[in-house]
């Protein structure tokens, strides 16, 4: 059966200003060591189905909570223009999760204060919302109990404390009830607790990470609080909508450069699917098992190339394009496998975003809502590592997680009428996104330049 399978692992390090030296306790490998079974992720996967039916029974799809999936979107476009212009060579693919950092973000949110809060709630648009806590609980409740019967996944959420660390109750109680966190203590920068938490992430993460931290990014003695945000994902595509091996063959993939380079192209045809089409872009949904979630292409026009319809992929044109889908048959449709993998520190887009105050080490006054002020805590790093791969057995990814925002067209795009039957050859370079039926939430984003990229 064709399956695909999504990995998402966010970071987030805290530490607190003080005289100590930065001494880093050695003694943790970077050497992967996995021991998860296929027989764990079995009974991972029936424990999460009654787990999470159990508790997000209170979850329900609010207005409120509709309005937060909408920011989440608006956020993920934001940064992905971040992230475009981090990554600027040209022909570079992208790939990270934006629900993943937003859900991150979210927790620091409601541990900040003063300009840091501000900040935060200016950029993830959490302005004149009700109870934010209560909203990401029923975010992310629907998304996993309308998924959870069709497919593998799991949202998970740990904070790891510092023993010496004075995180206020209160702000234990907000990541335990609203964002379902496990709270770990220990000192954090022994071999132990690095153990402990690879540990922990190897089993949220199916086995896909064992060690997210090496000695590459080892916690310090002033390092007082590490959160964690995992989103594993493996969902089957729909009956119908299956690729079989043998149609995979040979074809062109031309690159930006217009050099052409050969690349395995899977086949399907004879399917109705979701289509829409503008005078710049095809836009096709393919439906995962059950219908609850969707992986969506945006294909340029040959006449058309992708930093127009990146300029065009704004919050409003999108659901625009989405509303406007229909089914039409489809006679020829093409795609790659592909493979995509990068690595980066979202702190400098982050600020560029607007996201300064919790980053100040010179005044780091921002995060009192979580100790205080005791520790003058700040953030250190936010780290995201990703892995997405498409074939025709299944695909998986890994990640672990002046004023300046992107400036959004007013026009809207122009909807063709659809046609009776399309064809779609996604042999050129296309953006993607996998999102959930019930709120359309963006869990993941990228772009495919260049299928020859290691």
């Amino acid at each position: 059966m064709k399956r695909f399978v999504y990995t998402i692992l966010f970071a987030c390090f805290l530490v607190g200003c003080g005289g100590e030296t930065e001494e880093v306790t050695k003694g943790t490998s970077s050497k992967k060591i996995s021991f998860f079974t296929i027989s764990d992720a079995y009974k991972e996967m029936i424990h999460r189905r009654s787990s999470y039916k159990t508790i997000y029974a209170k979850a329900e799809a609010t207005e409120e909570s509709k309005k937060l999936a909408i920011q989440n979107n608006r956020f993920a476009l934001n940064f992905y223009a971040q992230l475009k212009q981090e990554k600027a060579e040209q022909g570079k693919n992208l790939f990270f999760s934006p629900f993943s950092l937003y859900t991150v973000l979210g927790m620091l949110y409601l541990g900040a204060n003063d300009g840091g809060k501000q900040e935060l709630a200016e950029v993830l648009g959490l302005q004149g919302l009700g109870d934010v806590g209560k909203e990401f609980y029923n975010l992310q409740g629907i998304i996993l109990k309308k998924i959870v019967f069709d497919a593998e996944i799991a949202l998970c959420n740990a904070a790891w404390i510092s023993d010496s660390a004075k995180v206020l109750p209160a702000y234990e109680n907000i990541l335990r009830e609203f964002f379902k966190a496990e709270i770990f203590k220990g000192k954090l920068n022994s071999p132990e607790v690095v153990k402990q938490i690879n540990a922990w992430v190897e089993k949220q993460t199916q086995g896909r990470i064992s060690n997210i931290i090496d000695e590459n990014n080892l916690p310090n003695k002033r390092s007082r609080l590490i959160l964690i945000n995992t989103l594993y994902f493996k969902g089957f595509w729909s009956d119908s909508y299956k690729f079989e091996r043998f149609m995979t063959g040979e074809k062109d993939f031309t690159l930006v450069t217009d050099k052409k380079v050969k690349v395995p192209m899977m086949h399907n045809s004879g399917q109705d699917y979701k289509y829409v089409e503008t005078d710049q872009m095809q836009m096709i949904a393919i439906p995962y098992k059950g219908y609850s979630a969707h992986l969506y292409i945006v294909l340029p026009l040959k006449t058309t190339n992708l930093n127009a319809i990146e300029t065009a992929f704004t919050p409003e044109n999108l659901m625009c394009w989405i509303t406007n889908m229909k089914p039409v048959k489809a006679e020829r449709l093409m795609i790659s496998k592909l493979k995509i993998g990068i690595n980066f520190t979202a702190n400098e887009m982050l600020k560029k975003l607007g996201v300064k105050a919790v980053f100040d080490t010179i005044r780091p006054v921002y995060l009192k809502g979580i100790d205080g002020g005791v520790d003058s805590l700040f953030v250190k790093q936010i780290l995201q590592k990703t892995y997405f791969e498409v074939y025709e057995e299944g695909a998986e990814a890994v990640v672990v997680t002046e004023k300046e925002e992107r400036k959004f067209e007013e026009k809207k795009s122009e909807i063709k009428e659809p046609p009776k039957k399309f064809t779609f050859e996604a042999n050129r370079p296309f953006l993607f996104f996998i999102a959930d039926r019930e709120f359309k939430a963006i869990l993941f984003i990228g772009r495919v330049m260049n299928l020859a990229e290691k």
